[in-house]
């Protein structure tokens, strides 16, 4: 990818979105880039090169966060199928949306269009910055 010069007002959009001047200066720009969009029907273990990637379920899917440490993510998902799209935390780590906690996870509904963006805030604490439709508690 060819290098781009960041103008002021890239720098102020980017950092009102939240994302620190270390991120807007990389040299692959990622978040002013196309975003990767990744399709999944069957049961997926995410990892860090997944970071910024827009997981949407084609099928019932349970996606494995990796164990968290401070900083990583962000990884979104989104319902893209009338089917159950889980998220499950690695063992001993939480997954908050809101003030809810849940150590064995969070599943969609089958509203097509629900999302979740989850980043790691420590080593044991995954939280929401964003969240659309239905979500529940893993029992």
């Amino acid at each position: 990818m060819p290098r781009r010069f960041l103008t002021h007002l890239d720098l102020i959009q980017g950092l009102v979105q939240g994302y620190g001047t270390d991120t807007l200066l990389m040299d692959d720009l990622s978040i002013l880039s196309t975003p990767t969009i990744s399709n999944k029907g069957a049961d997926y273990t995410v990892v860090t090169a997944d970071r910024w990637t827009y997981f949407v379920s084609t099928a019932t899917v349970t996606f494995t966060l990796l164990a968290a440490a401070a900083g990583e993510g962000p990884f979104r998902f989104i319902v893209g199928s009338a089917n159950v799209l889980s998220v499950v935390p690695d063992a001993g780590d939480t997954i908050y949306i809101g003030t809810t906690a849940s150590a064995t996870g969070w599943q969609s509904s089958l509203d097509i269009g629900s999302a979740l963006e989850l980043i790691a805030i420590d080593a044991t604490n995954w939280i929401a910055i964003s969240n659309t439709g239905s979500w529940l508690a893993i029992p």
